[in-house]
């Protein structure tokens, strides 16, 4: 047997675990206050019978469920505008992730193709320093003036191919 003043707060607790059924497992602390309230106030009405049917309908409870009738609905569409501020929100956030994905595989793919530019150019390099090479120790085993005009020729015209390549190399 529990003391007198324990039995109060096992009653509420026991009408708080009818209250919340398997359907009604979300309900707010606001709202179960608020059953509760209800269930009181038809309680001490009509302290026989329990009836809702014989709580006394007066004005002042009128004006009391309009007002909580208003600040629920006003609850509801701060619920709702807030819900819709979350979902732009995710929305732009996710706009934004894509765009800057777009922009990484665009920077990947000129970085690829940029890749791609430097060893031709490397390759082309080596061929002129060795063609240049070439050139020069060809000149110096030919005494003949024709071999050594050609030579020079040469020469000239590979120091223009590698000026004309390391202004490309500095465009990359």
């Amino acid at each position: 047997m529990l003391p007198h003043r324990n039995s109060d707060v096992e009653s509420g607790i026991s009408v708080n675990s009818r209250m919340l059924t398997a359907e009604r497992n979300k309900l707010s602390e606001e709202t179960i206050n608020g059953l509760r309230n209800t269930k009181d106030m038809v309680k001490f009405s009509d302290p026989q019978s329990h009836r809702p049917e014989r709580v006394p309908v007066t004005k002042n409870l009128l004006s009391s469920v309009r007002s909580a009738y208003a600040a629920d609905r006003q609850k509801c569409e701060k619920e709702k505008e807030e819900n819709e501020r979350r979902r732009k929100g995710k929305e732009k956030e996710e706009a934004e992730i894509a765009r800057r994905q777009k922009e990484m595989d665009a920077l990947k793919a000129k970085n690829a193709s940029l890749l791609e530019k430097e060893t031709a150019l490397n390759e082309r390099e080596k061929e002129l320093r060795e063609k240049l090479e070439g050139v020069g120790q060809s000149s110096v085993k030919s005494s003949d003036r024709a071999g050594i005009d050609a030579a020079e020729f040469m020469i000239e015209t590979a120091s223009g191919l590698s000026q004309k390549f390391n202004a490309e190399m500095s465009e990359i």
